[in-house]
């Protein structure tokens, strides 16, 4: 595997096998999270010849956490995937998950990315129905909350010790990214966006940020195919039956980049 020291982030490549025929899938991880998210998905799509790439965010991955962090939200942090998609160079796919969702379709807003997938995603701040949210202080990191909480939060499906050991890799967050999805701060330029689209769900998610049904709009804002995740928590890609989620991405990736 590649890494590649960006200006405020870093990115993991696993270059494709074919020559450079294929887009490249360039992973994006949300809020508290990094590129390790990924490990499952990196590993799944390199054996299968497709090239793909995680990115750790500005202030992630044992990245500095500095005033600039502090104040980038999620337009900020997207100046981070497009320098990555700039560095990978040809074709792009972006995945995003969860707020790291809102930040890959900013990035695709700015860059001419070949298609979308939102995993899990957080919405854009214009979509009809929601409900601003309190805001977390600014001008420190915030952090992810007790076991229980990230327990519920993220991996509802893991046991006592596997959550133990993943809230061990969580960050404190910029405030800046949290506030932007809490007080629908940032709208997004679908005009902008081009490739087809993809939105996965997953059933075991918190109500104040993924309420019924919102996930199924965000992908009609998106105009993309939508795939319900039965019994799937927030972080599937690293819970037990995440080839299910993986398969889904493979399927919807083969149907428009692959010849039949």
């Amino acid at each position: 595997m590649q890494c590649v020291n960006l200006r405020r982030a870093r990115l993991w490549r696993i270059p494709d096998q074919t020559a450079g025929s294929l887009p490249t899938i360039l992973f994006v991880h949300g809020a508290w999270l990094g590129a390790w998210t990924f490990e499952n998905f990196l590993g799944y799509f390199a054996e299968r010849g497709v090239g793909c790439a995680a990115i750790d965010l500005r202030g992630h991955g044992g990245l500095v956490q500095d005033d600039v962090f502090l104040t980038s939200g999620q337009r900020e942090m997207a100046e981070d995937v497009v320098e990555a998609c700039q560095a990978i160079g040809g074709e792009v796919v972006v995945a995003g998950h969860s707020a790291g969702a809102a930040v890959a379709a900013i990035a695709a807003s700015r860059f001419p990315t070949v298609g979308l997938v939102l995993l899990a995603p957080s919405p854009p701040g214009q979509l009809p129905g929601l409900e601003p949210q309190a805001p977390v202080p600014d001008g420190r990191p915030f952090a992810p909350g007790s076991i229980e909480h990230v327990k519920r939060k993220f991996v509802p499906n893991f046991s006592h010790e596997d959550v133990v050991d993943f809230a061990e890799r969580l960050v404190h967050e910029s405030p800046a990214l949290l506030n932007d999805r809490r007080l629908l701060r940032v709208e997004i330029d679908r005009s902008r966006i081009s490739g087809p689209a993809l939105c996965l769900s997953a059933e075991k998610e918190l109500g104040d940020f993924h309420k019924p049904g919102q996930d199924l709009a965000t992908a009609r804002f998106y105009d993309a195919e939508y795939w319900f995740l039965t019994g799937a928590g927030h972080c599937f890609s690293l819970e037990p039956h995440w080839r299910d989620a993986a398969f889904v991405i493979e399927r919807w990736y083969g149907s428009h980049f692959l010849i039949p």
